[in-house]
């Protein structure tokens, strides 16, 4: 084994050739390159390029049309990405993923797998790959022969390009012949003048055998609208030239298509079924590079028009009708769900947009608003600045505060006393500490402060002991305890690395709270592990987030083959990530809304009861509010709106929302506790995005 320096030289070069192979266009090759990174990475066990190395032995054998290797090679990088959060790679798997189940005609799934490529793009823009996304959305929805949407989307990712000012590439090219292509097919001319003119003042150099291929397919559209028999003629021999060189198959397939079809509207006998017998000849070599049922119905069509025998013509006439009338009607059922989940994505991603620009909004100021101290951005970014001119002989200290029982504080005294709260919290920190030291609000009622220049460990111990002092001496009027904080301490002294000093001063912080708040733990390694062993132990809950949970839930609910299987996972991985004692889903079976089945995980009996009959009284639904919630923090059994599983179940508290679908109730989705359960704005909001997807769910088992 080599040295480590010499290992990460040799793999980091290797990944950016093969970067670079792959913007190329030369999967031929990256197997070679591919290989040699496998072999060293796995020789280090480095997952990172582990992973990579499989997602380009991937792209390469997708570039060969194997798809089933492809897909094989996408799954083993996708489990290194994804427990290793490697989300670059991931979102090149995802957009591959996309291109090979397009191919195999698997458009659902191939839109699936984009959108999740589209998303984690939208959320990295570093990643400079979000236009290949949206080009390869623009492909899917020109493969089933909706080319308005099609164009759309190619016209897009050209901009984005643009907005990133990247030098003009293939890729760039690659978009241009896409909208080029497809305005030529549609016989819209002059709407692809004006991109014919930017194709040709940019890329009049650029001699790559797909452009080239290309070029000659946007002439022999030109020529065909012109009817130009001659030229076009030509045109169709200079194609059948250059396609053998081509690394796209899918590329060139559907050119053939269209140049067989053209063929075919001229009657042009000869020309059609030479290009058809070199197409059969490409798919023999690469069999899943397109569909069958395609290449029959080129079959269809050329003995329609040039068989002379009249009983073969009605035999193949029909055949070709029956097939084409299954194929339409696939396609159309296609489209549909496509275009609705569409339409749902768009308005989740306009959504995600006004969040972003509110925070973005917020990020370019310095100071939070509401406290006037650092915000956290800010505050990473002057700590991290202070360390680093920080003299080798000294030290700085890192804290960070939280608030005692501040949600008590917010529900027995009011929101407008828990601001007090925070914003005397704010003022006190910074009237106390020197003018070097920063001061910075993390969160809702936590801070973090960074002291410069302390020479010993008593200084620290000293300033933490006066925080602390300062804080139960606050005056608040209608606060009827007094105040209290606790903090955790991470002495910097080496340490150059912001999240292992924050993530050392938040378990200090954690063992603070665990002794007993109203206190400072100080950062020892030494007891690094039992920290986390107690943390375990004595988490009452786990803290997450609509957007920590709900992309795993809709992906283990839309695996269409496996849904009763993944139901009882889904809902197990439900009750441990908000820690709840049970779920149910209940679907009624009646308009009256009176007999329903319901589907029950309970967490501690580790169990499922499958789709149980029940009667539900009419007082229950109108429990539910205006927005379609009903939950009791602690359930009084003689509430008329009581369900009998609740005593069987031993169930305390409960949260449940409304399933709806087109304007109608068809279920209810719950989560109950065995003990009093004060449900927050989190939970609701959670419930309420988990229903959406719930409602796939039950939609899908209906039909």
């Amino acid at each position: 084994m080599y040295k480590m320096e010499v290992y990460k030289k040799e793999a980091t070069e290797l990944e950016e050739q093969l970067l670079i192979l792959r913007k190329q266009g030369r999967p031929e090759e990256i197997l070679q390159k591919a290989s040699r990174l496998l072999e060293i990475a796995q020789l280090h066990q480095d997952s990172y390029y582990i992973a990579a190395a499989l997602y380009f032995q991937a792209y390469y054998e997708f570039s060969r049309g194997n798809y089933k290797e492809c897909l094989q090679h996408c799954f083993q990088s996708e489990e290194y990405c994804e427990k290793n959060e490697y989300l670059k790679i991931l979102a090149y798997i995802h957009n591959l993923q996309g291109i090979v189940y397009s191919d195999l005609g698997d458009f659902l799934t191939s839109l699936h797998f984009l959108l999740k490529a589209y998303y984690l793009t939208m959320d990295h823009p570093e990643f400079e790959y979000h236009y290949a996304i949206i080009n390869n959305l623009g492909t899917l929805f020109h493969d089933i022969d909706c080319e308005q949407r099609g164009i759309e989307y190619f016209i897009r990712a050209f901009q984005e390009r643009r907005k990133m000012h990247l030098e003009f590439s293939l890729n760039d090219g690659i978009i241009l012949t896409n909208i080029l292509m497809v305005y030529m097919k549609m016989n819209r001319a002059a709407e692809a003048a004006p991109w014919y003119e930017t194709f040709l003042r940019y890329f009049k150099d650029n001699d790559h055998v797909v452009l080239t291929e290309n070029r000659i397919m946007i002439s022999i559209f030109e020529l065909w609208h012109r009817k130009d028999i001659a030229k076009l003629k030509q045109r169709l021999y200079d194609f059948l030239e250059a396609a053998p060189h081509t690394s796209d198959y899918k590329n060139t397939v559907r050119n053939y298509m269209d140049c067989i079809h053209i063929c075919i509207s001229l009657k042009l006998k000869d020309q059609a079924y030479l290009l058809y017998r070199n197409l059969e000849k490409m798919e023999s070599h690469h069999p899943n590079s397109i569909n069958s049922a395609r290449l029959a119905d080129i079959k269809v069509e050329l003995a329609m028009q040039f068989c002379s025998k009249e009983e073969l013509f009605l035999h193949l006439l029909e055949a070709y009708r029956l097939n084409r009338k299954a194929r339409e009607q696939e396609k159309r059922n296609n489209l549909q769900s496509m275009m609705n989940k569409m339409d749902l994505e768009n308005a989740l991603y306009e959504q995600h947009i006004i969040l972003q620009r509110n925070e973005e909004l917020l990020r370019s100021n310095k100071l939070d608003p509401f406290t006037e101290v650092l915000n956290k951005t800010a505050f990473r970014n002057h700590v991290l600045e202070a360390i680093r001119g920080k003299r080798a002989d000294e030290k700085g200290a890192f804290f960070i505060l939280d608030i005692d029982n501040f949600k008590i504080i917010n529900d027995t005294c009011g929101h407008l006393v828990g601001d007090q709260v925070i914003m005397k919290v704010a003022a006190n920190l910074q009237n106390n500490l020197r003018e070097e030291d920063l001061v910075g609000r993390i969160g809702g009622d936590e801070f973090c402060m960074y002291l410069n220049h302390i020479s010993c460990i008593e200084d620290i111990e000293k300033n933490a002991l006066r925080i602390i002092d300062n804080i139960r001496n606050l005056n608040i009027s209608k606060l009827q305890k007094q105040l209290t904080v606790s903090m955790g301490i991470c002495i910097v002294d080496t340490e150059k690395d912001f999240e292992d000093i924050f993530m050392k001063a938040d378990h200090a912080l954690y063992e603070a709270k665990a002794n007993g708040r109203d206190q400072f733990v100080v950062y020892k390694n030494d007891y690094f592990s039992q920290i986390m062993q107690k943390k375990e132990k004595r988490k009452d809950r786990h803290e997450v987030t609509v957007n920590d949970i709900l992309p795993k839930v809709f992906e283990m609910l839309n695996v269409f083959d496996k849904r009763d299987e993944l139901l009882a996972q889904t809902m197990e991985f439900i009750c441990r990530s908000m820690n709840v004692k049970n779920i149910f889903l209940l679907r009624f079976e009646n308009e009256a809304y009176s007999m329903g089945r319901v589907y029950i995980y309970d967490l501690e009996r580790n169990k499922a009861s499958k789709h149980v009959h029940i009667q539900t009284d009419p007082a229950y639904l109108k429990a539910f509010d205006d927005r379609h919630l009903y939950y009791q923090n602690q359930i009084n059994v003689n509430d008329i709106r009581y369900i009998n599983a609740y005593e069987q179940y031993q169930i305390q508290a409960t949260l449940q929302h409304q399933i709806l679908y087109d304007h109608r109730m068809i279920g209810v989705l719950g989560m109950n506790d065995r003990r009093i359960h004060e449900w927050n704005e989190d939970d609701l909001s959670l419930i309420r995005n988990l229903s959406y997807a719930f409602a796939t769910y039950l939609i899908a088992i209906e039909k």
